[in-house]
């Protein structure tokens, strides 16, 4: 049985599954937020909430491809388990990084907007 091969299928589909599963949710869910921070300008909204989808998943499928070619040899089955949970840990911190810093930037813009408009 070759540990290493069952560990890549594993470790990608895993990856491909919660990126993408991730993404169509905060996609969906995350409209109401920038609608809420762009003032209803829905064109405008829908425009960021695609791109940021697109590079949500270009980041985090490029992520898990580049994780394969630094992979350690697996000879055990704990081998196995140990070395694809801590791949697929380091894709899951990116994610959360990735997430949170989307929000603190466009709280940032939200900020900055009312701050504009207060001015006026």
């Amino acid at each position: 049985m070759n540990y290493q091969i069952i560990s890549y299928i594993i470790f990608l589909s895993s990856s491909f599954f919660i990126t993408i599963k991730i993404g169509w949710v905060l996609y969906k869910n995350g409209e109401v937020y920038l609608l809420e921070i762009f003032r209803h300008q829905t064109a405008y909204v829908h425009s960021i909430n695609k791109l940021l989808l697109i590079g949500y998943y270009l980041v985090n499928l490029g992520k898990a491809a580049l994780e394969i070619t630094n992979w350690e040899v697996i000879y055990t089955l704990s081998d196995l388990f140990r070395v694809t949970g801590q791949k697929l840990g380091n894709l899951l911190l990116l994610l959360a990084i990735m997430h949170y810093i989307n929000i603190i930037g466009l709280n940032l813009y939200s900020r900055n907007q009312k701050s504009l408009t207060i001015k006026k």
